[in-house]
């Protein structure tokens, strides 16, 4: 249960650490992050500094909605980011097909997946 002691978890400083941008990087076999998860279950690692991203996607709530709370607004967009969106908006869904030949479904997907961590 979330914060009860644990006579048998090994003490802080011989925990393993994992950080949030370690856990958003790790590219490592579906065995090696379930035997992560498993150590994090057992209090054998600890988690540190996970993102906000990660922190949302565990309460359950946008990313966006954590810098409104936190920040009363949004963080700014970068100026050409804004650009690309307006140009991309007002694109035909042909248009937008095109794109995604141009760029790489993969290149799409990988930043879709970005944006969603």
């Amino acid at each position: 249960m979330a914060g009860t002691f644990d006579m048998n978890a090994p003490d802080s400083a011989s925990a393993r650490k994992y950080t949030g941008e370690y856990l958003a990087k790790n590219q490592g076999s579906q065995k090696a992050r379930t035997q992560m998860a498993v150590e994090i279950l057992r209090q054998q690692a600890t988690l540190d500094e996970l993102t906000q991203a990660q922190i949302a996607r565990l309460c359950k709530v946008s990313p966006s909605a954590v810098s409104i709370a936190m920040n009363g607004h949004r963080k700014p967009r970068p100026a050409h980011i804004g650009r690309a969106v307006a140009i991309f908006k007002k694109a035909t869904p042909l248009q937008r097909v095109k794109f995604v030949r141009d760029v790489g479904p993969d290149a799409v997907l990988d930043a879709l997946q970005a944006y969603l961590d």
